[in-house]
């Protein structure tokens, strides 16, 4: 570590005064934690892709949020908490972080993609988390919701579980509702009417959080 250390540090005494940054690209065996970029307070522009090395935490960016300028949409491996595909070990772990996560989500513009935005970075469940539990592929009733999803209605941000089909556990939502008095409210109105269009919140209905495995067996045996 104090390799890459030095390293960075050399490249970004290097940079112009002006517009310090910091890439890291396709650097399959170079083993590189988010946390050693607390120290670079005047860290302009930061591109990282292909890093399959890469550890840390996604919050650690929020000590830059406000002189970071990405020069594309920001892409972390799994290997990093909150890269893209990351499993976390507990359902009770995920809140939290993503309160953390949401100082990063109200940057203009943000810094992530919207295709991983909306799938949420295809976060899910790890099946070695002792919250996970199997289910009938057979069966006609949808599966355990342990994938995550972000979901934007007008100006306001939420977030909840959700099978990979279409059933989804209720919205945790990060921002408040939008006054009905607002130029915001009819997109957000909108927005709300054709989500509900497009996802069942009839299944888990009252869940905000997957349900253990015996509420799981009572929803489908109806």
């Amino acid at each position: 570590m104090a390799v890459i250390t030095a390293a960075a540090e050399a490249f970004v005494s290097l940079s112009l005064q002006r517009r310090v940054q910091f890439s890291i690209k396709e650097c399959l065996y170079l083993k590189f934690d988010l946390e050693m970029l607390g120290g670079l307070s005047s860290l302009k522009e930061l591109v990282c892709e292909g890093n399959q090395h890469m550890t840390g935490n996604l919050r650690s960016l929020r000590a830059l949020k406000d002189s970071l300028e990405l020069e594309k949409s920001l892409y972390l491996p799994a290997t990093a908490r909150g890269g893209v595909g990351h499993k976390f070990q507990s359902i009770s772990e995920v809140p939290s972080f993503i309160q953390a996560v949401h100082i990063l989500l109200q940057r203009t513009p943000t810094p992530f993609g919207k295709g991983w935005l909306q799938r949420a970075f295809y976060w899910k469940l790890s099946t070695n988390s002792p919250d996970w539990y199997g289910w009938d592929n057979g069966s006609d009733n949808p599966s355990p919701p342990f994938f995550l999803q972000f979901i934007q209605a007008g100006p306001r941000l939420g977030w909840s579980w959700c099978d990979f089909d279409v059933h989804s556990c209720e919205i945790n939502w990060l921002d408040a509702e939008p006054s009905c008095e607002s130029n915001d409210y009819a997109t957000y109105f909108e927005d709300l009417q054709l989500l509900e269009r497009r996802r069942d919140f009839n299944f888990y209905s009252g869940f905000y959080v997957p349900p253990t495995e015996d509420q799981y067996r009572r929803l489908c045996e109806g």
